[in-house]
This record gives C-alpha cells, structure tokens and sequence, in this order.
C-alpha cells in the first residue's frame, strides 16, 4: 500500500500508522505488547489487529478495547490512563494505543510515568515517524519516550 500510494504521490513519502509504530517499537527494543483499541473498534476489528500484531513479530499479550465509562466514544485522558494501567500486564514492554481517531495523547506523559515503559499512540507515531525521516525527532519534549530514543527501562510496571 505505502509503494502504491508514494508512487501515486510523485515520491512523496507517505507515513503508515503500524509501519511507523513497527518501526518505533523496534527502536525501543520492544517484543511483548499490550494493545488498547479505541471504542468505536469492531471486535472483529480489534482482532484483526491481533493478529496483525503477531503477524509483525509482536508477542501480543493482551489486546482490548476501551471501554468508556458512559456511551459516548469520546474519552478524557484520565479515562485513558485509569483504563490502560488496570490492564497492562507486567510482562508487557511496552503499550500500543491504535485508532488514529482516538486523542490519547494527553495520557502518554502520565502512563509511562505510571507503568515505567514506552506508551506510543497512534497520532503520537505518526508524528514521531515524520520528524524522524527529516531528523528532528528529537526536538520534540513532552510526547513521550520514543522522542527521546531510550529503550524501555526494564523496570516492572503495575499488573
């Protein structure tokens, strides 16, 4: 698809949301994911990004989606927080957030802080993967462990 669609585009680089977070949890060192899916997510859907997962050469130790606590699919980042951290397994590297449409930007500072392991969002990758093909990836603060380029500390997070 990512050849199709830059040869489409004149060369123009295109970014891919799971090639660019492959490529982020390869720089960390990453192998045994948990991976939260946004609400508005399929069940078949979040299945099929299991097996993507797995298909990548992810040990993916748990895969769900969040479950907001009223209906609608919108979610505060202490949701985020509260909802990830109660499900991250302590074997887990790192946490994968899919879903491009879901903000969960505002809760990566606060999770790693919480669980002492790379937390990567969709959006956050995308960006990520951008700055890093231009070589400024490293110019960003506050967004998380991957703009910093250390691995994972290794420490145990909560169960």
């Amino acid at each position: 698809m990512r050849a199709r669609l830059e040869g489409r585009a004149k060369g123009i680089r295109v970014i891919s949301t799971c090639l660019a977070a492959t490529a982020a949890l390869g720089q960390l060192g990453v192998q045994r994911i948990l991976v939260v899916h946004p609400p508005f997510w399929t069940e078949s859907a979040n299945e099929e990004g299991r097996a993507y997962w797995r298909a990548a050469g992810f040990d993916v130790l748990h895969c769900v989606r969040h479950e907001p606590t009223r209906g609608f699919t919108e979610v505060a980042p202490r949701e985020v927080v509260e909802f990830v951290s109660a499900r991250t397994p302590r074997e887990a590297q790192a946490v994968f957030i899919g879903g491009n449409g879901m903000r969960a930007v505002g809760a990566i500072k606060a999770l790693e802080a919480r669980l002492l392991r790379p937390v990567l969002s969709a959006n956050q990758i995308v960006l990520w993967d951008a700055l890093r093909s231009v070589g400024q990836a490293d110019r960003v603060t506050n967004y998380g462990r991957i703009f910093t380029g250390r691995k994972r500390s290794g420490a145990p997070g909560r169960t």
